[in-house]
């Protein structure tokens, strides 16, 4: 089979033939993040390599690389390589100058990161003399390599990545989300590292960006087009994917308008009604750039509000019953725990309970949200009691019903609606969660 353009290039470069390229980190790469720890590890391996077999060749990993013309953006190596070029920095080689000059360390986490390691690394060489240190560098020029394997398609390089990378957490779809649109925000914009900032807070952040993007946002834009939403992955990105704002189409001047009703707020809050408008809907039309890294910001706030732990506006509401044992009243959120929650089947219908609860607070903030909690909560948890079995293919039943309670929810204009939903009792329960059943007035089998 002849091999075509789009086929990895695969190699063995040595040190300084790797640094001799013009290497890249791209914006959907999170900052440097390596702490002494790991700096510490990679200087001993390399000196007791250095001491003890210095003819021989030390690998030191597998670069994955994306070749955009001339460039060669790194997808997955960047960690080590930054290490390694602050070392042979510390050792007086000059052959990376290039790379560790490029703008592209301006995150505070990079930055707060190469200075500390730096400084481990100086204090770790300035414990060997002249000697060992010369004898350090010449083993990482002559002696270390890297695998490198480049491809020329960007999705297909991170897949690649996405495959093979068995060390710590692999890059996600929303990685390169951040890519695409802070390309589309001019690079001396005010606010592009405050975006970027943001982001990587809320990558492990409560709510996290896969809670968010993957499990809320990307489920409610699929559904509300009758399509499919199994998993977020890099074939799925042009979900979250817009046109300009200024592009010339009638249907985004409801986006113009709510944006100009918002910042006009902004600029007098004084003089505008409260609460502050929002300009977003989860369902709406993305405009790329600054104004989708605001749309997520949003909604992981509105996550939060809703359904922290401690302080979420569902904590305040309760069931409007006293069956429970001890006669205590249980939260919404409080009943997320009820016996065999930890099932996966029931992960999913917390899912779907949190994006339903989320999309009618986007439309109806705290009218009628009592009721519509009770309804919601009663629709999606007797599915538990109900089938004998939950999998991801049950949630897609469910959501596509024509006039359940999803559809009349996409489609409501008044918390009524959803009000006068009529949730079918069950007879008796099937036995898979005893909570479950007392929560929803179930009887028992």
């Amino acid at each position: 089979m002849s091999k075509t353009d789009s086929d990895p290039k695969l190699g063995v470069y040595k040190i300084n033939e790797v640094y001799k390229k013009d290497l890249s980190i791209p914006n959907y790469q999170r900052p440097y993040k390596w702490r002494v720890e790991n700096v510490r590890q990679l200087l001993d391996d390399l000196n007791h390599h250095c001491i003890n077999q210095p003819n021989s060749t030390y690998r030191l990993g597998t670069l994955v690389i994306h070749k955009d013309k001339d460039k060669c953006d790194i997808v997955d190596g960047q960690q080590r390589l930054v290490t390694l070029a602050l070392i042979l920095h510390r050792l007086k080689d000059t052959s990376i100058d290039a790379f560790l000059k490029k703008d592209q360390f301006a995150h505070p986490f990079s930055q707060y990161n190469i200075y500390h390691n730096y400084q481990l690394i100086g204090r770790y060489l300035d414990m060997l003399d002249g000697g060992s240190r010369q004898r350090l560098l010449k083993f990482i020029d002559e002696q270390c390599e890297f695998v490198w394997i480049e491809l020329t398609n960007q999705n297909e390089a991170f897949q690649f990545f996405d495959s093979q990378n068995a060390r710590g957490k692999s890059l996600a779809p929303y990685d390169l989300l951040k890519a695409y649109h802070l390309r589309a925000i001019p690079s001396d914009h005010p606010n592009k590292l405050d975006y970027v900032m943001r982001w990587e807070r809320a990558i492990d952040g409560k709510p996290s960006l896969d809670q968010v993007i993957s499990k809320t946002l990307f489920c409610l834009r699929q559904w509300s087009k009758s399509r499919r939403a199994d998993e977020f992955t890099v074939k799925q990105l042009s979900v979250f994917k817009g046109v300009t704002l200024d592009a010339p189409y009638p249907y985004l001047n409801a986006v113009r308008a709510n944006l100009a009703l918002y910042q006009e707020h902004q600029a007098n809050p004084w003089r505008m009604v409260q609460p502050p408008p929002s300009p977003f809907q989860t369902t709406q039309p993305l405009i790329d750039g600054e104004l989708f890294f605001m749309y997520i910001d949003h909604y992981v706030q509105m996550y939060h509000r809703l359904f922290d732990k401690d302080q979420g506006v569902l904590n305040g509401y309760f069931f409007n019953l006293w069956c429970i044992k001890d006669k205590k009243q249980i939260s919404y959120l409080g009943a997320m725990d009820y016996d065999g929650s930890h099932r996966t089947g029931d992960g999913y219908l917390r899912i779907l309970f949190y994006a339903m609860v989320l999309m009618y607070y986007d439309k109806f903030a705290t009218h009628g949200l009592d009721v519509a909690l009770s309804r919601i909560f009663n629709w999606v948890f007797r599915e538990r009691l109900d089938k004998e079995r939950i999998d991801w293919g049950t949630i897609e039943k469910i959501v596509a019903e024509r006039d359940g309670l999803f559809d009349v929810l996409l489609h409501a204009i008044h918390p009524k609606q959803i009000a006068n939903f009529i949730v079918m009792p069950l007879s008796k329960s099937n036995g898979k969660s005893v909570q479950l059943a007392e929560y929803l007035s179930v009887p028992k089998p």
